[in-house]
């Protein structure tokens, strides 16, 4: 009696999730349509979710350039702040053959305000409600300028939660 009941309520879930889901990717299709009439300038592309605490510029900046097929502006800064190699690049590179204009859903899973000068965020971007790759950079601020400490993205979220 107890696992049919929890059967239904499972499957409930997932439809108020999905309903959700859905409703919330039209809001973002109308605020982008009416920014793109709009000619709205120098605004980032953004993740939906973790509004409890306040997004980092550069790592915002970042998710944008993923989310607008601008990985050579992604590239270009993680190679300035030192933290890129050649697995990262061949990522990166293969996600701009695959999807040269980005990606139309990322979703921040967790933000961590480590401390007043160390964030981490966890993201999801995906495409037409399927999973593409999990991503997650920490940036550290010193003197009042943001940097680049560390990044890592994979299609497994493992890699980005345990080896970062």
């Amino acid at each position: 009696m107890c696992c049919r009941n929890s059967r239904k309520i499972t499957t409930f879930h997932l439809n108020v999730l999905k309903d959700y889901l859905m409703k919330t990717m039209m809001k973002r299709a109308c605020v982008t349509a009416v920014a793109c009439l709009l000619g709205a300038t120098g605004a980032y592309a953004q993740c939906d979710g973790s509004a409890d605490i306040p997004a980092n510029p550069l790592i915002e900046e970042s998710w944008s350039n993923i989310m607008t097929g601008g990985f050579d502006a992604l590239l270009e800064e993680l190679s300035s702040a030192g933290v890129t190699n050649g697995s990262i690049e061949n990522s990166l590179r293969s996600l701009e053959r695959q999807r040269p204009d980005g990606f139309a859903q990322c979703t921040v899973l967790l933000r961590n305000q480590i401390s007043d000068r160390l964030v981490r965020e966890w993201v999801l971007f995906g495409e037409d409600g399927g999973i593409g790759f999990f991503a997650t950079m920490t940036v550290v601020t010193i003197d009042g300028a943001d940097r680049v400490i560390g990044f890592n993205l994979d299609s497994n979220i493992d890699p980005t939660l345990y080896n970062h």
